[in-house]
């Protein structure tokens, strides 16, 4: 008698087939549903009318509240204003005084860009100076005077009151 035949066991792997099977399953499904999710986007787009539908990457517009338009205009003004040259324009009249001429009043206005000059001069020849001197000024653009006349004080002095308007 021989040996008794020898047995081998043998672990094989288990195959593999029907894992590999079940994860291409699972990403076509993953797949299919996502191209019905995006046919179904389109049909809800291609059902919205076109009024309806927000521009493709803009914001939407929004309302304009009540009294907007009114501070638009109001910020716009300052903003005129902060234009103004201020300093030049000041600077420019304050070079024009002469020792016998008064600036009593300033009134300046930015919308018409001008400055009304109201004063009184000792003489018509310190009241010609002051218009002289205010046209040789390059921050300001016309000089114009507007009114003048004969005035007497308390003292007995005449003097001339002038109203003058420059532009800039």
């Amino acid at each position: 008698m021989g040996r008794p035949p020898r047995i081998q066991l043998q672990h094989r792997p288990a195959s593999r087939l029907p894992q590999v099977l079940l994860a291409i399953l699972v990403l076509l499904n993953t797949l299919l549903i996502g191209l019905a999710l995006q046919q179904w986007q389109a049909r809800q787009q291609a059902a919205t009318p076109i009024a309806q539908r927000p521009a493709p990457h803009t914001p939407q517009m929004r309302p304009v509240p009540e009294g907007f338009r009114e501070q638009v205009e109001a910020t716009q003004k300052v903003i005129n204003q902060l234009g103004t040259p201020w300093g030049a324009v000041l600077h420019a009249i304050s070079q024009a005084g002469n020792n016998k001429t008064t600036v009593d009043q300033m009134v300046l206005n930015t919308a018409s860009r001008q400055v009304q000059l109201s004063g009184r001069s000792a003489d018509q020849v310190s009241l010609l100076n002051l218009l002289q001197k205010l046209k040789q000024q390059p921050a300001l653009r016309r000089v114009t005077l507007r009114s003048h006349s004969q005035m007497a004080t308390d003292q007995g002095i005449n003097l001339l009151q002038f109203d003058i308007e420059v532009s800039w």
